[in-house]
């Protein structure tokens, strides 16, 4: 499209306006034309309208009725229980006292129940007695901003005002414009200083901006309503907990009946792990890192009060810990879990549209922490993990995964072979884990002694409740699954489905219970080869417990047209042209204009939330805002994803250019002044040196992907430096723009002592040197009237530009 064309400067007004459209589907209808969406619905805010609905038009119009519902911010306020105020404790006075405890006499002949009970008990006290609990009375949650100082100058003007209407003389007139004055002064600089530390936090902590952001929104806060078995909406927050963990309870999976039939699972290794070194340096260092931020569990030890006292906790809690590793038990406190719900998607109404989040002992999760390391240094020494799982691992994210998987399907294409790819979704993989089958894994990897009695301790008689504005559920107990929050969660979850890609014969990848299977189609022997490998996945998900989603389950066709169909069981599998990986947009034709559109429409609406929530923004505010918040939005994945467009080239880069606007110093100057006042380098720039950085961690070993495979070194460079890449043949544009070989020419012309950096900062230190006068650096040229698509190449320091 045109970018002078008239629809796409609507476009434009509209994000330059911050808007949102919600209205996706036509809304205009005629028999002798195409249908149009001509009416349409903007907010402010995105989830302001829910439940959109489309109803015959009225009387002789031919445009639809839209029916929706506009939402606002809660009523429902929370619960008003006092609590202790941990950010202003004295924890001088508290590290005096725990330093008085001996604690070897505490826990002398003690389980480890009862040494963690006397534990709770000693802190509990310090906590009673040198920490304040906050004062019933609510502070104006609108106001957060209000100091000691501005609410002293309010208050001086209130009497001022006072004195003045019992006696309306001049002088106490203007004494109390002067306390006016003055307060209106003092509240300005306190909200300047309050919105400027909460923008100055969310590079480190964006709990801290959301939860500020939260308080400026007119969106509903908090679950409102949830609707029961009957249909009938509940509001109560006490019936809420009760539908929301009485749902999470009933998806687990029930083991019982089976447990004297465990599957077959022949040992996969000799070397075994029995025992975890825990020393005083570790604990410490552990105790010591706490986020202050972190949400407490079911012990109430808030994590500020944890890390003040790092260095009086950290023996008491090593001696529990080793304790708790050679009972192999756990306190039951730290098997309970309170629950938080999050909306993932749909109707807000629904408990089924909620995923839980469980809240453990920030102390357990310290040892946790301690096993997971030794768990996954013993599994990556030994070679234990298959090659296909990218998830939780060091060296694998979701982009090696993905440069992986369209390296491969681009070479197919490329050579006119069509791909079939089935995304595979499991059925609340998390939750339905069964314990007697993970722990007949762990034998099988070598897991036992005193490390495999603790794991079952840690997975068996655990409890669970729901939290929700400080009313709490029932107990429930939970009879399967991984607790999601938990830090040995993911890679229990890893061990449990490591298995899986040994009952396939073609190519499957894994980001944790992110499946895809993949295979070129060419003929029907190519097709009944990935139907079969369909059919073991999913007996495999019999025999092991861990059902798929056959309704969520879709088939991606790439290459042409096709009538393939694949079936998961008895139910044929949904044909689609994009879906979601790993966070990236995959389309059928892999040209990703709809995910950067996506992108582009995320990263549009949180500048918006900014301008909207921040009274005053100076330019140190503007560039962690935009760092931390905006900009991920636009660059995450983007080795994947290529910019073939120039009208997508644009799009994304007027996030930026509206952004810049912000700021009231420089709004009027032009977008490439701005961007040199800033520092910024445009995006384009900056995806072009993520291309080089990547590059480097792959010739490096540092993203462990095939290196041999994506990246043929030229063996024989005769010039410039060693680790040149030998540039393959392509016949198509899908695979010239796919990562591995867009990247070649770029990465070749880099001088030997920027290739040759010792590691990533080196390399982006020295790169960023050696581009230091690149012309898309500051001055993209896609803003110019008579720009046309460039490719820069830089060779020895100079540049050579070529027009495509």
């Amino acid at each position: 499209m045109n970018e002078h064309h008239i629809s796409t400067k609507f476009l434009e007004a509209v994000r330059d306006s911050f808007l949102y459209q919600h209205v996706r589907k036509p809304t205009r209808h005629r028999d002798s034309e195409t249908s149009n969406v001509l009416d349409l619905i903007f907010t402010n805010e995105i989830g302001m309208v829910e439940e959109l609905e489309h109803k015959s038009p009225l009387g002789k119009s031919d445009h639809e009725t839209l029916v929706f519902k506009l939402l606002y911010k809660s009523t429902n306020k929370a619960g008003t229980k006092q609590k202790p105020k941990y950010f202003k404790g004295d924890y001088e006075t508290i590290n005096k006292k725990l330093e008085e405890i001996n604690w070897e006499r505490e826990f002398n002949g003690e389980s480890v129940e009862q040494s963690w009970r006397r534990f709770v008990e000693q802190i509990q006290i310090t906590i009673e007695e040198n920490i304040p609990v906050n004062k019933s009375r609510r502070q104006n949650y609108n106001t957060p901003w209000m100091n000691e100082e501005a609410l002293h100058a309010i208050r001086k003007k209130r009497k001022r005002w006072k004195k003045y209407r019992y006696c309306r003389s001049q002088d106490n007139m203007e004494s109390y414009i002067e306390a006016r004055d003055f307060a209106t002064i003092k509240v300005r600089e306190a909200k300047i200083l309050y919105e400027k530390n909460v923008a100055l936090t969310a590079k480190t902590d964006s709990k801290v901006f959301w939860k500020y952001v939260q308080s400026k929104t007119k969106l509903k806060g908090t679950i409102s309503c949830l609707s029961d078995e009957t249909g009938t909406m509940q509001t109560e927050n006490n019936i809420k907990a009760e539908l929301l963990n009485n749902f999470f309870t009933s998806v687990f999976t029930h083991e019982n009946a089976l447990q004297n039939n465990m599957p077959n699972f022949e040992p996969r290794t000799d070397q075994t792990l029995s025992d975890i070194e825990i020393t005083e340096i570790k604990v410490h260092k552990l105790l010591s890192q706490i986020k202050e931020t972190k949400t407490q569990g079911p012990d109430n030890l808030h994590p500020k009060y944890i890390k003040e006292t790092a260095q009086n906790l950290t023996y008491p809690t090593l001696l529990i810990f080793q304790k708790s590793m050679q009972e192999g038990k756990l306190p039951e406190e730290w098997k309970s879990a309170n629950i938080t719900p999050i909306h993932k998607k749909g109707a807000k109404h629904d408990v089924a549209n909620y995923r839980p989040i469980s809240l453990t002992s920030i102390l357990c999760k310290t040892l946790e922490k301690i096993i997971r390391d030794e768990l996954m240094d013993y599994m990556e020494t030994n070679n234990l993990f298959t090659k296909h799982q990218h998830g939780f691992r060091s060296g694998h994210s979701c982009v090696t995964q993905l440069i992986e998987v369209i390296d491969d399907w681009t070479r197919e294409l490329d050579n006119q072979n069509p791909v079939d790819a089935i995304y595979l979704d499991f059925q609340k993989a998390f939750d339905k884990v069964p314990h007697k089958r993970l722990l007949h894994k762990l034998k099988g990897y070598g897991i036992n002694g005193s490390l495999y009695s603790w794991l079952e301790d840690f997975l068996s008689n655990r409890k669970q409740r729901v939290v929700l504005n400080d009313v709490e559920s029932k107990w429930a107990g939970v009879t399967s699954g991984i607790p999601q929050g938990s830090v040995l969660g993911p890679i229990l979850f890893l061990i449990y489905i490591n298995d899986l890609p040994d009952v396939v014969h073609n190519i499957v990848k894994l980001f944790a219970d992110d499946t895809k299977l993949y295979s070129v189609v060419n003929n029907i022997n190519d097709q009944t080869s990935l139907q079969s490998d369909i059919n073991n996945l999913l007996r495999w998900s019999d025999t092991w417990l861990l059902s798929f989603n056959a309704d969520k389950c879709k088939h991606l066709h790439l290459g042409g047209q096709t009538n393939i169909r694949y079936k998961m069981g008895d139910k044929e599998i949904t044909s689609t042209n994009h879906e979601k990986d790993l966070g990236v947009i995959v389309d059928n034709e892999l040209k990703f204009q709809l995910h950067t559109s996506t992108q582009v429409k995320k990263a549009n609406q949180i500048v918006g939330l900014i301008k909207r929530s921040f009274s005053y923004i100076d330019e140190e505010m503007f560039l962690v805002l935009f760092k931390s918040l905006v900009r991920p939005h636009l660059e995450y994945g983007s080795n994947i994803w290529s910019v073939i467009y120039k009208k997508d080239s644009i799009a994304i880069e007027n996030v930026q250019r509206r952004a810049t606007k912000l700021l009231d110093n420089i709004k009027n100057l032009s977008y490439s002044e701005r961007l040199k006042h800033l520092g910024l380098p445009s995006l384009e720039y900056r995806r072009l040196r993520a291309d080089m950085i990547e590059t480097f961690r792959i010739l490096n070993n540092i993203d462990k992907v095939d290196q041999a495979k994506l990246f043929p070194l030229n063996t024989n460079p005769t010039r410039g430096h060693e680790k040149k890449i030998f540039k393959r043949h392509n016949r198509t544009n899908i695979r010239k723009f796919c990562f591995t070989h867009r990247v070649v020419d770029t990465w070749n012309s880099l001088p030997a002592s920027v290739v040759d950096a010792k590691n990533v900062n080196s390399f982006k230190n020295k790169l960023n040197a050696h581009w230091k006068g690149f012309y898309l650096k500051f001055n993209p040229n896609c803003y110019e009237p008579e720009a046309v698509r460039i490719v820069t190449n830089v060779t020895n320091g100079s540049e050579r530009q070529s027009l495509t």
